[in-house]
Order: C-alpha cells, then sequence, then structure tokens
C-alpha cells in the first residue's frame, strides 16, 4: 500500500497534530519502505521508515527509523510485542545552534553538540519498565533570561546517564568532568510522576549568585509534576 494513501485516506482525517506544532508536508514510498518531510515550527525533516521483517519472528512488529535535518541526524529502532513497547535511539547527533529558531520566544540560545548514544526506553503501555543509555553535551556559549536582562555564558562540557530502579522508576543525571556528583537529577516515577532537582554547582558553573552558605550538592531548584 502506499504510504501517501494510508496517510491522507486513515491517518491524516483521524490525527490532530496541530497542538503538537508538527506538519507532515509530503509522504513518500509504501507502508512497509517509505519517507516523509515533517515540520517541526521552522524545523524540516526527512523520516525514513523501514519494516523490520525479523522482528515478526519474535512476534513484534519492528521499524527502523532514519531522521535527517540541517540541526543533526539520528536512527533509532521502534517496537511493539505483545505486552512491551520498546524505543532503541542508537545515535543521534545535534547542532543545537540549529535549535535556536524554535527557542526566540524563550530568549534562549544554545551552542556546541549533543550526543545521544544507545538509549533504550521500554514500556508496557502504562508505565515506563526501564531506561538506560548515555547523553553529552560538547559544552560552549549559551544565553538566557534572568529578570529583564540577557546573561551569557560559557559552559563546561555535560554528560547524561539514564538508568531505572524499583523506587525512581526512569530517571537521568547529569554532571559536568569536575562533578563528583549529579547537578541535574530528574526521574518519572512508576505511577507517571516526573520531578527535576537542580544542585547549588550549575548555579556556580553559571556564575549566578546564591548563599554560599549552602553546600554545592545541595537542591536549589525542584519541579514535580504528573505526567498521567
Amino acid at each position: 500500500m502506499p504510504a501517501a494513501f494510508l496517510w491522507h485516506e486513515v491517518l491524516e482525517p483521524r490525527l490532530d497534530l496541530k497542538p503538537t506544532g508538527v506538519e507532515v508536508l509530503s509522504v513518500d514510498g509504501s507502508v512497509w519502505d517509505g519517507r516523509a518531510l515533517v515540520r517541526f515550527r521552522r524545523l524540516e525533516s526527512i523520516v525514513d521508515w523501514d519494516f523490520d521483517f525479523s522482528s515478526l519472528l519474535a512476534l513484534k512488529l519492528g521499524l527502523d527509523v532514519d531522521i535527517e535535518s540541517h540541526a543533526g541526524s539520528g536512527r533509532a529502532k521502534v517496537s511493539a510485542g505483545l505486552s512491551e513497547y520498546q524505543l532503541h535511539v542508537e545515535k543521534m547527533d545535534l547542532v543545537l545552534a540549529q535549535l535556536n529558531p524554535l527557542l526566540v520566544r524563550q530568549r534562549i540560545k544554545l551552542s556546541g553538540n549533543a550526543v545521544v548514544n544507545n538509549v533504550i526506553l521500554t514500556s508496557n503501555g502504562e508505565q515506563l519498565n526501564s531506561a538506560e543509555g548515555l547523553i553529552a553535551w560538547s559544552g560552549g556559549q549559551i544565553s538566557y533570561p534572568a529578570g529583564r536582562t540577557i546573561h551569557e555564558r560559557e559552559m563546561p562540557p555535560f554528560k547524561g546517564v539514564l538508568g531505572s530502579s524499583d523506587a525512581l522508576g526512569a530517571y537521568i543525571g547529569i554532571r559536568d568532568p569536575q562533578a563528583s556528583f549529579d547537578v541535574i537529577e530528574a526521574n518519572v516515577s512508576p505511577d507517571g510522576v516526573a520531578m527535576v532537582q537542580i544542585k547549588r554547582r550549575l548555579l556556580d558553573l553559571a556564575d549566578e549568585p546564591w548563599p554560599q552558605r549552602s553546600a554545592p550538592e545541595d537542591v536549589v531548584f525542584k519541579i514535580k509534576k504528573p505526567l498521567w
């Protein structure tokens, strides 16, 4: 079946993508091996998919997905089994400066390169069962709003490690090369509550003021919100 027929006649009338900011500009190829030109705000990407017939031997439906855009490229595998879904991002390279047009409203500018390596997320459809993988940022100059002014800072590289546990659910810890602890901690609990905690060391690296009677590993900002 042509992928364009499936999209225009079946999927597009039933999917409301406007709230996500995603537009499907064109679709080509077949349902099993096709590609689509997709726009997210002003960033266009080519999404290429190829059905993995070998996954049927394990009673799964699997897709190999490649993404190419001005902001970078990525390769992932998506599979759906009888009781488990898995997303495996084998590799993703991003040039963060290309994302700045998407961040104009937030008055944020980024630079440097971000890399995602072997990130694997599994779910049973109701919650995240496990997470693992590595992410890294090369560091560089960033700018962000601080009140009515814009602060510009040169930041060091950061790396993050994804994992999971029965108590925390899926989590990620991010730290700079000189830190012996995670300066940013985030997790999604098994019941769908997300929490992000930021340590004082991140403010020290950004040369932002904070009472010195606190310790670098003290939490200075925390947000908690249910996702589902």
